[in-house]
Order: C-alpha cells, then structure tokens, then sequence
C-alpha cells in the first residue's frame, strides 16, 4: 500500500527492498532509489550486491565506484523512530515504554544485504590474490573501507549493529591481504587495522554481555533509565552503553 501511495519515497523503497521479491521488481525498485535519493549510495550498493550474484562483477564494480562519491549512505532505518515514539506517547504509553519500544524494535532489513555485498567482493578480491593481481585486490580492501566508514558514519551509525557491521566489512577484505604489507592508502598495515576493528568488537562484546539496560537485574532507576535512552538516541547505543558502565562502576 505504501509503495503504491509513494512509490518515489526512498524510505518506503529501502522498506521493500529489505524484503523477498521477484528480480525483475527489486531491479526496478533499486532504480527508482536511485533516481529519488542521488546522494544516497545505498542504491549503488544494492544494485552492486545483485550485478555481483549475477556474475557481472565489471558493473558491479562500476556501481561500487559510484556509491564511492556519494556523500552519505542512508539505509533508514532511523527514519521511523521518532515518530513511533510519538505514536506511543499519542497511545497513552510512559515515555520509557514508548522511546524503549520505538528504539529496540527497529526493522533493519538491509543490513545482511550490505554484509552479503562485503561477502561478494572478498570473493572477487580471492580471485585476484588467486591471479597475483595484488593492485586490484588491495583497490578492492580500500573501496571496503569506504563502504565501511559510510556504514559507521551514516545516520544509523548510532546502533551497535549498523557498527559491528561496518567492522566486519572491513575486517572480510583486510583478511586476505599480506598482514605486514603496509598500503598509504590504507594508511597502516592489515595487521594493524585488524587489531583495531578486534578491540572495538572485544569492547561492545563485554559492555553487552554485562549490561542489559532493560532487564530488572540492572536496577537503574527511572532517571537514569531515561538519560540512557536519551544518550543511545543522542549519541549513539555503544557511548550510551559506555555511560551506563561508567555509572555502574563508580556507584558505592
């Protein structure tokens, strides 16, 4: 109903294509993204995931090319928040229910499409290796971190998941390059951004295998409750996490 009503809205088109539907239909879809929100490289990126599944990996290298010079990447997932909390709070809900419920019940549908694409290109960057063809393969790792750094930059870069997957992205190209080798345009070794992308997954890991903001066990208060929240959707779910911990290991 929503395609038909606004079938030019690229939030209702990024909705849809989170879902299963005929190729000729998405193809049409991924266009229509791309003509509506020309600065947004999601539509790039997916139609580069397809070309990549449908062995064209020359075009699919053209649309990474092209998602490279765009200036944000956009999968809206936090189009909907605002309004849901809205919504509830309408709908008589406390104003933890209702900014809880509108946070942690995102639908992120395409966040396995960009890491199937990350996927796709390790493939193609194995080929490479495989034909010592080590420019292409090192050009490849640093398009990946492009893809990356506009997945942790984006406007979703505030939930953990648009982060750990920004990290794997990186982490599936880096893998297969000679550790050691350092590449300016990198700006360090593999082994060293490895390391990097390692420590920030070990710290998300312990801050969300200790913390659960929501469960009774945590015993925050109401106020703090709410200043979390308010930081997770300010400044993001991993610095409001790092706040929580803070308050947990300074109270007496």
């Amino acid at each position: 109903e929503a395609l038909r009503s606004h079938p030019s809205d690229p939030r209702v088109l990024a909705m849809a294509l989170g879902r299963r539907i005929e190729p000729e239909q998405r193809a049409q879809q991924i266009a229509r993204l791309k003509e509506s929100a020309p600065d947004n490289a999601l539509g790039n990126y997916l139609a580069a995931l397809d070309l990549f599944k449908a062995k064209q990996p020359a075009q699919a290298l053209q649309e990474l090319t092209a998602a490279a010079g765009k200036r944000t990447l956009d999968d809206y997932a936090m189009a909907p928040q605002q309004a849901g909390e809205e919504m509830q709070l309408l709908a008589g809900r406390s104003p933890i229910e209702a900014r809880a419920s509108s946070m942690f019940g995102l639908l992120l549908p395409l966040v396995s499409e960009l890491s199937g694409l990350s996927k796709e290109m390790a493939a193609l960057q194995k080929d490479y290796l495989a034909r010592n063809d080590t420019a292409s393969a090192e050009s490849l790792a640093i398009t990946a971190q492009q893809l990356a750094r506009q997945i942790s930059q984006g406007p979703s870069s505030g939930l953990l998941i648009e982060q750990l997957v920004a990290s794997a992205v990186e982490k599936c190209l880096l893998e297969n390059l000679n550790p050691t080798t350092a590449n300016p345009a990198l700006g360090q070794t593999p082994a060293e951004r490895l390391a990097a992308l390692k420590a920030q997954r070990d710290e998300i890991k312990i801050l969300t295998t200790t913390l659960d903001p929501l469960n009774e066990n945590t015993t925050l208060t109401e106020p703090e409750l709410l200043v979390y929240l308010e930081r997770m959707k300010t400044q993001g779910e991993l610095n409001a996490l790092r706040w929580l911990n803070a308050q947990r290991t300074n109270a007496p």
